[in-house]
């Protein structure tokens, strides 16, 4: 992924899994979600370091609880990682819900 940045904003939000996504684990689609959920796991690893490069700070927002562990460790790791960075506040929206 290439980041580009030459925006008047500074912050920037993603809404990436709702809190329905999660309710459907315990359907037929469990894989389905576990598979996404490791995808977004590889992706944030993958771009840390562009993050970092870049000036992007990565903000999660939403209900982490549900997540497995490991994850809820990458993004702790990399919100405290990217924490000092000003150019752009990236808020990635996870587990939310629309109440």
């Amino acid at each position: 992924m290439v980041f580009k940045i030459r925006i008047s904003c500074p912050f920037r939000r993603y809404h990436a899994f709702s809190y329905l996504i999660f309710r459907r684990a315990c359907t037929p689609e469990k894989g389905e979600v576990i598979r996404l959920l490791q995808l977004l796991e590889l992706y944030i690893e993958k771009e840390t370091p562009t993050m970092i490069e870049k000036g992007i700070r990565l903000n999660v927002i939403g209900d982490r609880r549900d997540f497995p562990k490991r994850l809820q460790r990458t993004l702790k790791e990399v919100e405290r990682i990217t924490g000092v960075n000003a150019e752009l506040t990236l808020n990635l929206a996870l587990s939310y819900g629309g109440r």
